[in-house]
């Protein structure tokens, strides 16, 4: 899991300011985290995120630096 979550950071730091990326809920075990764990993290690196119950996954927008 932590592997798992150290790639997702690096993937990261690659997503420029205004681009929006999607985690799907059931990929959430994955990384060991609920949906809300997940948006307070995102949160901490940098990210504004919600939880979009149309499509069962998390938006998330870089925010600008």
């Amino acid at each position: 899991m932590k592997a798992l979550l150290q790639e997702l950071e690096n993937h990261l730091r690659k997503v420029s300011p205004g681009e929006v990326i999607t985690i799907r809920e059931d990929t959430l075990g994955m990384y060991g985290m609920s949906r809300r764990r997940m948006i307070e993290w995102l949160s901490e690196h940098g990210f504004a995120a919600a939880f979009i119950s149309e499509t069962q996954s998390i938006e998330a927008k870089r925010r600008d630096k």
